[in-house]
């Protein structure tokens, strides 16, 4: 069965510097798969970045160890879809500005690993997220829908497809868990108990020249498409 959920936002900002924000929608299909369109546009030249932040457990078992039988994010070679680069942060996880090749790095997921595998080696990037929260570059051209990335789950067999329009995405690993929020059934989510890949522009686009822009411009419709695909292999 198909359903079809279609949500109509309003924002409106008259009272900063951005002007006003105008509607836009939001669509989200379920049938073993989530689509999140979203357009926008604005009278007003401003900064936007679309995303879609959700946080997954592929196993029960999951509630109490890290990651014990989920495959890490798993980019293709296939159709210029591969991660090649990165974008390294500072001491605030913000970007530096550089685009740093994967090659030879703990963050490199190019061959199917277990997310858990090397997240605490001894690396500089790893140290200051506290495990993965870096934006990673996706070989496509820009605007064109591509896979991002597969996440696989041995013991149930679960399969999660990412697909997405924008150029990046932000692969975080549940690092600042603490323990604090409750969820489904009383359990509480301790560190690294779940995982996020969220499709995005660059984080801190707008001061780094050379990172794909976020600007809309005044008069410009801007548009984003997001999949997440399930299906049991």
């Amino acid at each position: 069965m198909k359903f079809l959920l279609v949500i109509l936002f309003t924002f409106v900002l008259s009272n900063c510097a951005f002007g006003q924000l105008q509607p836009y929608m939001l669509s989200a299909q379920i049938d073993s798969l989530l689509r999140v369109d979203t357009t926008g546009w604005k009278h007003q030249t401003a900064a936007v970045n679309y995303s879609m932040i959700g946080a997954y457990m592929q196993s029960l078992q999951a509630r109490d160890r890290e990651f014990p039988n989920a495959r890490g994010a798993e980019p293709t070679h296939e159709q210029h879809m591969q991660f090649s680069q990165f974008t390294p942060v500072d001491a605030s996880l913000i970007p530096t500005g550089e685009l740093r090749p994967l090659d030879g790095s703990p963050l490199d997921f190019r061959h199917a690993e277990k997310i858990g595998a090397r997240i605490n080696e001894n690396d500089e990037q790893l140290k200051l997220g506290k495990g993965y929260d870096h934006n990673y570059v996706l070989n496509k051209p820009a605007g064109e829908l591509g896979l991002a990335a597969r996440v696989y789950e041995e013991t149930s067999g679960r399969l999660m497809e990412v697909y997405t329009t924008e150029p990046g995405m932000q692969f975080y690993t549940g690092n600042f868990l603490d323990g604090t929020i409750t969820g489904k059934g009383g359990w509480t989510y301790q560190q690294r108990n779940g995982f996020c890949m969220e499709p995005q522009r660059f984080p801190d686009s707008p001061n780094h020249p050379s990172f794909p822009s976020c600007v809309l411009k005044a008069g410009q419709t801007q548009h984003s498409t997001i999949m997440y695909k399930f299906s049991v292999r």
